[in-house]
């Protein structure tokens, strides 16, 4: 059973987070999920992050390179492979590679994914897009660099954002029919916030 943070001094005071409102799956706009726009987000994807250092290459992950391909709510899993001599100045062009395949509403490094000299996990929404699509990019080095540095990244999670992330899955959850994983996700999204 997932329950507010107790510890926190407004806790006692606050209601459970209700499983109801834009989480219901009538709630979700299936018009604007249309399947052939993800398509489409997806082979720019490609093309772009495919042209932004010499060797790139990019894969399909996740549920979209399953056999069923996901469903509508799927989010956009893609490693981008990169030289190792590329890997820093790769990842620092990523945000402006992004932004002219789709103008970017969010960017974030994941500091909590094993920061390493070979690899980051990177995040992004795009504007206009659903925010179901949210884009997954794992970047690594290939061969790794030699050296034992973690490559740089821009500090702690912003705690609003990673409780809009927690909100996002939960809706995805509840319009997918697993309402006790919405229910934990927004618990620990209620949490984040305090």
């Amino acid at each position: 059973m997932c329950v507010p943070n107790r510890s926190h001094p407004t806790a006692r005071s606050r209601p459970y987070p209700p499983l109801c409102g834009p989480c219901h799956p009538r709630a979700v706009d299936e018009d604007s999920l249309d399947l052939a726009k993800r398509s489409s987000l997806v082979a720019r994807l490609f093309d772009g992050l495919g042209k932004s250092a010499p060797g790139a290459l990019v894969e399909l992950r996740g549920s979209l390179a399953e056999a069923g391909g996901g469903d509508r709510f799927s989010d956009i899993d893609l490693r981008l492979s990169v030289p190792g001599e590329e890997f820093e100045s790769g990842l620092r062009r990523i945000p402006r590679t992004l932004d002219d395949i789709e103008a970017v509403r969010l960017f974030r490094l994941d500091p909590d994914a094993a920061p390493t000299s070979y690899s980051r996990l990177l995040y992004a929404l795009f504007r206009d897009v659903p925010l179901f699509w949210r884009l997954d990019l794992e970047v690594v080095a290939t061969p790794p660099l030699p050296s034992p540095e973690a490559a740089p990244f821009e500090g702690p999670w912003s705690r609003p954002v990673s409780a809009l992330m927690n909100a996002l899955a939960a809706t995805r959850a509840a319009a997918r029919g697993d309402d006790l994983r919405a229910r934990e996700l927004l618990c620990r999204g209620f949490e984040r916030i305090g």
